[in-house]
Formats: structure tokens, sequence, C-alpha cells
């Protein structure tokens, strides 16, 4: 069950196929609702890409290290 944090209600739309699938699993004892299903389908997305996400960030502020040091060279290079 969820526990006391704040929510907040979002729409989603699926293909049928797949609200199909989470009803089933909800029959079967899975999850107690969709919205239980929802919550920890994007639970688990979150953590299986937060590294991923991380490592994006950390090329980019290389990347921005860069640009800045090529801009400062081109400048160096032009006096």
């Amino acid at each position: 069950m969820v526990n006391k944090m704040q929510t907040e209600r979002i729409t989603v739309r699926l293909q049928s196929s797949d609200i199909k699938a989470v009803d089933l699993m909800i029959k079967i004892g899975e999850f107690i609702s969709r919205s239980d299903a929802i919550r920890v389908a994007v639970k688990e997305l979150v953590e299986s890409r937060t590294d991923k996400a991380l490592d994006k960030v950390e090329k980019m502020k290389k990347m921005q290290k860069l640009a800045a040091l090529a801009d400062a060279l081109e400048e160096y290079n032009l006096k």
C-alpha cells in the first residue's frame, strides 16, 4: 500500500494489451491495483536508469569543460 508521502495524480495512456497484462497480474495477486502496478514500475524504472542518467550528466559536464577550454584556446590563438 502507499505510504503517507505526498503523491500526485497523472494520466497515462497505455496500450490495451499492457493494461490486460497488468490486470492479470492484479488478478493473480502480484499487485493490489493498477496504481500499485504503475507505481512499482516507475520506481523500478527510476532505480534502473539512475546510474545511466548520472553518467550522462558527468559526460555533459566534461563536454562543457572541453568546450570552455577550446574557446579559451581559440581566444589565445587569436591574440
